[in-house]
């Protein structure tokens, strides 16, 4: 008998739940998703744009890893990440490349850009028609 479906970012792994304990442990895993910004130390405009599409994506939540530290080389992305925003222009190539590699890992989408509001509004647009596009629900939009 299939119950319910588990999501991890934006890796879809369909489970089939049998007794009420499994619907339990189901339960524990539904969380809110969250959006990681990397790379940028103000993040006031990036945070808007990720908060436009926030409800299409399922995220509540922003974390921030400015990447200046030797130590968030090291940081791992949490289970709840439904979006990596990187910024390059910010960030060093090990950091890029250990969240790159653990976003692939996870299922989770990732968008780079340079430190502009405006070109992180664009990826996002970006992002959400393919994720449209993909699901069956593409739709025209016009650019005003």
């Amino acid at each position: 008998m299939h119950i319910g479906t588990i999501w991890f970012g934006a890796l879809h792994r369909a489970h089939t739940l049998h007794s009420v304990s499994a619907i339990g442990a189901f339960m524990k895993w539904s969380f809110p998703m969250q959006a990681v910004i990397v790379g940028a130390d103000r993040i006031e405009g990036i945070r808007s744009e990720i908060l436009r599409v926030a409800d299409q994506f399922g995220i509540k939540d922003i974390d921030h890893w400015t990447g200046r530290k030797a130590s968030e080389n090291r940081r791992q992305l949490s289970r709840r990440t439904g979006l990596v925003v990187f910024m390059c222009d910010r960030a060093n190539h090990m950091l890029m490349r250990n969240v790159r590699k653990q976003a692939e890992d996870l299922g989770i989408p990732m968008v780079f850009c340079r430190h502009s509001a405006t070109e992180v509004r664009e990826r996002l647009d970006e992002l959400g028609c393919s994720r449209c596009a993909s699901s069956g629900r593409a739709e025209l939009r016009h650019k005003s």
